[in-house]
């Protein structure tokens, strides 16, 4: 039962990591992406 109970855990805490990691692969993505097309428009329009 410990055993069951333990890989049930287990999944649950890749589970998790799996979210995390996602998340932050595309928060920085969109963090990367987000800089990048700001400078291009602060380039195209200086003032």
């Amino acid at each position: 039962m410990l055993w069951r109970n333990l890989l049930y855990f287990l999944d649950i805490v890749v589970y998790c990591v799996q979210q995390i990691s996602a998340a932050v692969i595309v928060g920085w993505v969109l963090y990367i992406t987000g800089k990048t097309l700001l400078k291009k428009f602060m380039d195209t329009n200086p003032k």
